[in-house]
């Protein structure tokens, strides 16, 4: 009966030292995972603040009056009168005509030899032929 006590108290001994150190890692582990939780919490409001910072500074550089002013400013642009704008279609047309070479007899309704195959550089589906 004492040996089998023995062999009891030695098994329960082994298992209440395994429970000790599963319970020390466990407890290591929970602390190393609540200083990671508040360092990524840091980190997730930082660039919240970051995020609230880029898009009210995007906002001010999209503003049209700082646009405007910027370009009169540093570009010496000035708004287009009434009588400078064109459209898109006689923009090309005009495009096409400043390539078109002098004495050539070309005018803007002309089409070219190619049929209007090439392209106007910055637009693919721009044809070199004036819009008809």
């Amino acid at each position: 009966m004492q040996a089998i006590l023995r062999a009891a108290t030695g098994v329960l001994a082994i298992v209440l030292g395994t429970l000790l150190v599963l319970l020390y890692t466990t407890r290591d582990e929970t602390q190393r995972l609540r200083a990671e939780v508040e360092r990524l919490t840091g980190e997730s409001e930082a660039a919240r603040e970051r995020v609230m910072t880029l898009e009210a500074e995007l906002a001010s550089l999209e503003d049209p009056e700082r646009i405007a002013r910027l370009a009169r400013e540093q570009l010496g642009m000035i708004p287009a009168r009434p009588d400078q704008r064109v459209s898109l279609d006689e923009a090309e047309r005009m495009a096409w005509a400043a390539r078109t070479p002098t004495g050539t007899g070309a005018s803007l309704s002309a089409v070219p030899s190619d049929g209007g195959a090439a392209r106007l550089p910055g637009r693919a589906d721009a044809t070199t032929s004036p819009p008809q």
